[in-house]
This record gives structure tokens, C-alpha cells and sequence, in this order.
């Protein structure tokens, strides 16, 4: 049995020198809001996070060097080439 055992985390949960029971209340929460994802194979609270961080890839944010270059090459006109 290992710390982690005692407060209902992962066998081998890795805690990172961090308060045990406040990285046991962390989990449970994430736990209770993500019911939907199985999180007891994290070992660590990092893992936690990026399971549950919500990312949306439809709305994909560019850079403003891209949105820069991409609007100023659609203005760019080729030169017409005559048969």
C-alpha cells in the first residue's frame, strides 16, 4: 500500500513535492467534474490537466505574423499570362 493508496490516488501517483492532500482534492475534483474520462491511469496532477483542459479545434487561433502574411498574399495579383 503507498501514500498515494491511502488518499484514493493511482498507485503511483507522482505528487511532485506538492501538499498530498491538496493534489488528492485536485484529482477528486477533476474526477467529479470529467466523469466522462477515466483518470486513474495519471500519474501525475499535470496529467490531470491535460486531460480535462478543453481545447476547441474548429476555432483555431493564428498567430498575427500568419493572419498578417495570409491577408497581404491575398491581395498580391499574378501576372496574367497570354496563350
Amino acid at each position: 500500500m503507498t501514500v498515494a493508496d491511502l488518499v484514493g490516488l493511482p498507485p503511483t501517483f507522482d505528487f511532485k513535492n506538492e501538499d498530498i492532500v491538496e493534489v488528492a482534492k485536485k484529482f477528486e475534483e477533476a474526477k467529479k467534474a470529467n466523469q466522462h474520462l477515466l483518470l486513474d491511469e495519471c500519474q501525475l496532477l499535470d496529467d490531470v490537466k491535460a486531460k480535462v483542459e478543453v481545447v476547441d479545434l474548429f476555432i483555431p487561433e493564428m498567430p498575427p505574423v500568419v493572419k498578417e502574411q495570409a491577408h497581404s498574399r491575398g491581395r498580391r495579383r499574378r501576372p496574367t499570362t497570354s496563350p
